[in-house]
């Protein structure tokens, strides 16, 4: 489908850019996610300060943005969408240019002198926020492991997670789930996790959940190779939120042994 006239809604920004701005509320015009190119001049003289893109567009015309006078932003969620000549903008206006770090976007808003605004993945927005916290003290009851993986999903999506280690590990069976149409996914093997996933633990005694973390990945983290796993969480042990390893070839490792399942959670 090619967008040559105005077959756009005006409605809240769906899945897709509330992952990309954690936090967005704002009604913006959206396009369809239908759509794969956007036509010379397709938004003359629509009166929205805002566009957002979604991934299904592969291609920008120039001087598709032509007429709209209250324009402020245009909001780009395909990484390698091909941009023509003025296609977001003439040069040095006062358009800011919103899209992931990397992009053909960004690359766009540099050559144009236009302001880029990055946008964050969900598992960089995630992240980031939880590393802020580093080294805060945890208290029993009001601030520890539970506590912290919600309040960061709650704080950096709107997302409301059960507050006990048994609810966690049932997170598919929380009316939680239902009520704010969360995707939840199981996760059985620890070579499965990726970046943002919870992970349930027990310990040695029981077979139920005692304490969970976020998942944030192998490499280099906050300054620190890793050659395994490495996930956030808020330790009755240490005292603090901190980072910690999973030793994954090592089956006889604590978080190992006592891995029950993470879940994946996209809004």
């Amino acid at each position: 489908m090619v967008l040559a006239f105005i077959f756009l809604f005006m409605a809240q920004a769906g899945a897709e850019i509330q992952t990309a701005m954690p936090g967005w509320t704002d009604d913006a015009l959206t396009v369809p996610s239908s759509v794969v190119s956007i036509e010379a001049n397709a938004f003359q003289g629509v009166p929205a300060t805002g566009v957002v893109l979604p991934s299904s567009v592969t291609n920008v015309s120039p001087n598709a943005f032509n007429g709209m006078e209250n324009l402020a932003y245009i909001c780009v969620l395909n990484d390698n969408v091909s941009l023509g000549a003025n296609s977001l903008g003439a040069m040095d206006s006062d358009i800011q240019i919103w899209a992931h770090e990397g992009s053909t976007a960004e690359a766009y808003a540099e050559a144009y002198n236009l302001t880029f605004v990055r946008l964050y993945t969900f598992e960089e927005s995630l992240m980031e926020y939880a590393a802020s916290k580093l080294g805060t003290k945890y208290v029993r009851g009001s601030w520890d492991c539970v506590l912290f993986v919600r309040n960061c999903y709650l704080t950096v999506f709107g997302i409301r997670l059960p507050d006990t280690c048994r609810g966690m590990e049932k997170l598919n069976e929380s009316s939680l789930v239902a009520s704010q149409h969360l995707q939840v996914t199981r996760i059985t093997d620890l070579n499965a996790l990726k970046t943002g996933d919870i992970i349930c633990w027990k310990n040695d005694e029981v077979n139920y959940c005692t304490h969970v973390g976020m998942y944030v990945g192998a490499g280099k983290v906050n300054g620190v190779n890793y050659s395994s796993g490495v996930f956030i969480e808020n330790s009755s042990g240490a005292g603090k939120v901190r980072y910690w390893r999973i030793e994954m070839n090592n089956p006889r490792s604590y978080y190992v042994r006592n891995f029950i399942c993470a879940w994946r959670i996209l809004p």
